[in-house]
Parts: C-alpha cells; structure tokens; sequence
C-alpha cells in the first residue's frame, strides 16, 4: 500500500482524557470504520493485511478505511485500573468515536 494513501494524526481526546491515534488510507470513496482487536492500536489493521486486502478498493477510490487506537480493548485486556473505570473508560470510548471520530475527523478527513 502506497504511503501516499496513508495519514496518521493523533490528538488528545477530552472524553478519554489521552491522546489518541486515528489512520486513514484512502484518499476517496465510503469511508469504512475498522475496530482493531481488543488490545490493538490504530495500525494492527495494516500490519494483519487487511490494508492490503482492500487495495484494489482504496486504489479505485471506492473505500477509505479509518482505524483508531482500542483504547478501552486495551484497558481490559489489561485489566487496568477498577472495573467501574474501565466501563467509564469503554462508555467513553464509544462518546469518542461517535462525537470525535465520526463527526470530526471522518468528515473532513
């Protein structure tokens, strides 16, 4: 997959209180929200060639895929802090993609 179809940004998110990293490859096309495994980040997709799968429709310009960090996968894979954390943290993270992500950077990105 060409870099020239890649961008990777990062930028703190006030629901999740952290910084966060959100990919795109595809310059065009239905933009196709990715969820990387429980423990993931942003590019597992990439590195499990899912990307690559998918090249001859982001080359088309038919798909742009996004895929953004599993903050909250991580946490409980991790099991990181108290329960009732980590659900604040999972509740969170679903605000974050849908305020955020979806209205914010798919949009304009």
């Amino acid at each position: 997959m060409s870099d020239a179809l890649k961008v990777r940004e990062r930028w703190y998110s006030g629901r999740l209180q952290l910084d966060i990293t959100v990919v795109r490859w595809g310059l065009f096309g239905t933009p196709v929200l990715v969820f990387s495994s429980a423990g993931g980040d942003a590019e597992e997709i990439e590195r499990h060639g899912l990307v690559n799968a998918c090249g001859p429709l982001l080359a088309e310009g038919r798909v742009k895929l996004y895929s953004v960090d599993s903050v909250a996968g991580q946490a409980m894979v991790s099991k990181a802090n108290s329960p009732e954390h980590r659900m604040w943290l999972l509740n969170q993270f679903h605000e974050c993609i849908r305020w955020e992500g979806l209205t914010g950077y798919a949009s304009g990105g």
